[in-house]
Order: C-alpha cells, then structure tokens, then sequence
C-alpha cells in the first residue's frame, strides 16, 4: 500500500514587537492526508500548542496524537491503537528554529522552518517550507 502523508501546521499567532517576547498559539491546526487504493484518510487537530520566540524564531510544537479527528469512527480507533499507539506514544513534537525570522516584517515571507520531529519514538530532521503573514488586524500598543 502506497501511502502519502502531508503534514499542515497552521497557526493564528497575533505579535506585538516586543523584544525577548514569546508568543503561545493553544489552538494551532495540523492536518494529514493519506491516500490509499482503498479509502483516503484525513484528520484534523485543533489543539496543537505551539510557543514562537519572537526574537531568536525558535520555535517549539506539542500535540496530543489521540486529539485528531476523522470522518469515521473506525479510522481514529484505528490510528490511534494500530499506527501511533497512543497510549504508549501519547504526543508528538516538534523543535527548532524559523530561518530569516524578522518581526519587524509587515510583508508574508516565505522562508523554512528546521528544526526534529519527534512521533512514535522515533526522531527525524525536518525541513519545511513555510508561509507567514503579519495578522490582519495589527496589535497596537496605547
């Protein structure tokens, strides 16, 4: 079986351009997707919790593997029990550092983030290309 996993951080942090300031996102959204010849699998997290150091771009992920939602009921139970393991691996993580970080930036930048990715006892190297955009509405400072 063929399969092809794609993971999605995304994350509504709002900065303030504060020195030394860390900034913590309870509710970031990480999503998969495998496609198989039988069913494609999907599931979604909104629980992620993700802190960003917004002088030095470090910047450190947590999420609880049983926390992921799918369409059906016998694809979590599945998951859960069969690939990840939850109960023995309970969370993933991920640490390390966004390159070409700039908080003083009101321009999207396109850069990547490096950093080990820890899931199933297992640690790896990543290097993702990510996307971020100032807020919308900027915070400002009375």
């Amino acid at each position: 079986m063929n399969k092809q996993f794609f993971l999605l951080v995304g994350m509504l942090v709002m900065t303030h351009h504060l020195k030394a300031q860390k900034v913590i996102a309870r509710q970031g959204h990480v999503a998969f997707f495998s496609y198989t010849s039988v069913e494609n699998i999907k599931a979604e997290n909104n629980q992620a919790l993700c802190i960003v150091d917004l002088e030095s771009g470090e910047i450190a992920v947590s999420m609880l593997m049983n926390s992921f939602i799918f369409e059906k009921a016998l694809m979590r139970e599945h998951f859960n029990e069969s690939y990840v393991e939850s109960d023995r691996f309970p969370k993933a993580t991920f640490e390390g550092a966004i390159s070409n970080f700039k908080t003083s930036s009101t321009e999207t930048l396109t850069t990547f983030v490096r950093g080990t990715f820890t899931m199933h006892g297992v640690t790896q190297e990543l290097e993702i290309k990510t996307k971020i955009e100032q807020p919308l509405y900027p915070i400002r400072n009375f």
